[in-house]
């Protein structure tokens, strides 16, 4: 018996590492000709192990106005209240109910931040969502990326980023304007669109997601992920942005 477990949890572990090689492989090929290296962007690491995000290191002078869109919370905001405590004006966006009022206790005592209950999408409406399929997994996606006909759906509200420059008059007077965005797949069609309000951004970080979650055996679509995350790096590097950092699949570039 003993040994059968042993040779289970031998298996299980060569499972997790080819899907180790198979994804830092992914990368490399999505990036490989993009990636600058630029020691004028000092950047720091700011929230948890889990929720934390690279932002580059900006002088907290009150009349530099900076602004932060954080799309997809989950149950982790300490990068949001750390944003925030460093003089952003934080609005975050997050489309299910539990996670937005968890963030709402959590960011309620911040005066400069402003949580929305809607997704980020390429419109303004409702959209369909799809719960997470794998375990501790709490974000639900605009994507079924797994194409998993047993999952449960429900429609959320949504909105732009064309929308939150209209509505948010601290995004179109801001000196500074950072985009995060953790949003589970969405993240294909909005840089797809790659819209002019996208290019007012200074800085972007973004999770792959739609490059992360292909399944190990779908060669097809993850070549295809791949091409399409070139394009995308490609339209971003035509309109002046460096991609200064990766950290798996979080991507991050800048105009500095």
């Amino acid at each position: 018996m003993r040994s059968s477990f042993k040779k289970l949890e031998l298996l299980v572990k060569a499972a997790h590492f080819l899907v180790e090689i198979q994804n830092r492989f992914t990368i490399f090929v999505a990036i490989v000709g993009f990636i600058k290296v630029d020691s004028r962007i000092p950047l720091e690491r700011l929230g948890s192990a889990y929720g934390g995000w690279w932002a580059p290191i900006q002088d907290d002078t009150s009349s530099y106005k900076k602004v932060l869109v954080s799309a997809g919370l989950g149950f982790d905001t300490t990068f949001d209240q750390e944003m925030a405590e460093r003089g952003y004006f934080v609005i975050c966006i997050e489309p299910s109910v539990e996670s937005f009022n968890y963030s709402v206790i959590q960011l309620g005592d911040y005066e400069n931040v402003r949580v929305l209950n809607k997704g980020i999408s390429t419109f303004v409406g409702e959209q369909l969502f799809y719960e997470p399929n794998r375990e501790h997994h709490n974000s639900w996606s605009l994507v079924n990326m797994t194409d998993d006909s047993t999952l449960n759906h429900s429609y959320f509200s949504v909105t732009s980023i064309d929308q939150l420059f209209s509505d948010f008059i601290e995004l179109e007077n801001a000196n500074f304007r950072f985009l995060k965005m953790d949003i589970e797949g969405g993240e294909l069609a909005i840089l797809e669109s790659f819209s002019a309000r996208l290019c007012s951004f200074d800085f972007i970080g973004v999770e792959m997601d739609f490059l992360s979650l292909i399944p190990y055996l779908k060669i097809r679509k993850r070549i295809d992920g791949i091409r399409r995350t070139r394009h995308i790096l490609k339209n971003f590097e035509a309109a002046g942005y460096h991609l200064v950092k990766h950290e798996n699949f979080n991507f991050f570039w800048s105009k500095i």
